[in-house]
């Protein structure tokens, strides 16, 4: 395949799927379950080898569940592929969300090896946490609180990522002054909306304009933090239907979904060339997401066009 020059390839990787050891209760697998699944490395290895054949610049965003799951000795054969493909020209860039509870030095050290970028979660203000919660019903704060301070003392690059629920809304005051104290170097926040959830967290979900007003609100009290590169970045992320890019979401059976196709567990693709085809087709204006509603859109389109 006809190589893309400079082009960084982006793939949403989900080595075990939606497997986790919290059972936060807004989260969207409550109701789908949380099987495990095996994580194989050659699904990984292969999917390293079929990208490179037209990009020379990979990023892979590890994806769950909580990818962690996967395993240390899963993560030192990931950090030998790596090594070995940079050795050859191919530039790899890791990045993954993670809830924290399980990091330790051990895990420290494997991400130190290929300078992975930890994406936190943690909510905000911070009693919402108690929606994050171990199988049996018992807050996980203090095992979360543990893993990010050895995260922000590792040296390692790191962002942060609240949900935003609709208990979030009208706190930007109070969640403004938490993240200045938590960190002070200013590190990267995302805030991501609750838009679909389980059954019985229906109370929890926001709307996409809810989502934006916030979103305006917080920026005007932490602009170091939630610049317009991060709106610009949202606005590629399902907010304008022109403009959305359909990122590659790989599962953990290696077959290839666009974003949409994913969560709607549609038929995958079985070539980069045929991901490639729908990806085109969504920038003429082909557009299935169901995520967010005309309405919204032309909000969040104007919203960031007059920011």
């Amino acid at each position: 395949m006809e190589e893309i020059e400079g082009e960084e390839f982006v793939i949403v990787f989900y080595p075990i799927k939606s497997f986790c050891n919290l059972r936060c209760k807004y989260c969207i697998y409550l109701d789908r379950g949380h099987e495990y699944y095996m994580p194989d490395i050659e699904v990984f290895h292969s999917m390293i080898k079929k990208v490179s054949s037209c990009c020379k610049k990979i990023k892979i965003l590890w994806h769950g569940g909580e990818f962690l799951m996967a395993g240390k000795n899963y993560f030192d054969k990931v950090v030998k592929i790596t090594k070995a493909y940079k050795e050859i020209g191919l530039i790899i860039n890791h990045a993954g969300q993670t809830n924290g509870t399980m990091i330790d030095k051990e895990w420290i050290n494997i991400f130190k090896e290929i300078d992975f970028e930890i994406g936190l979660s943690i909510d905000f203000p911070s009693d919402l946490n108690n929606l994050r919660v171990w199988p049996n019903g018992k807050t996980a704060i203090s095992e979360i609180s543990r893993g990010i301070n050895l995260v922000i003392n590792s040296g390692l690059k790191y962002s942060t990522t609240t949900i935003v629920t609709r208990k979030t809304l009208g706190q930007e005051h109070e969640i403004a002054e938490q993240l200045d104290a938590l960190f002070p170097e200013n590190n990267k926040q995302i805030f991501s909306p609750c838009y679909i959830g389980p059954a019985n967290a229906k109370y929890l979900l926001v709307t996409g304009s809810e989502y934006a007003d916030f979103v305006k609100k917080i920026i005007s009290l932490i602009p170091q933090r939630v610049n317009e590169g991060e709106l610009a970045k949202r606005k590629n992320l399902c907010l304008v239907k022109n403009e959305c890019p359909k990122m590659l979401f790989v599962d953990f059976a290696g077959k290839w979904h666009l974003c949409s196709r994913f969560v709607k567990n549609e038929t995958p693709f079985q070539t980069l060339a045929e991901y490639r085809s729908a990806k085109i087709k969504n920038y003429i204006g082909e557009h299935d997401c169901s995520i967010l509603d005309k309405e919204t859109r032309l909000f969040w389109r104007d919203f960031l066009e007059n920011y």
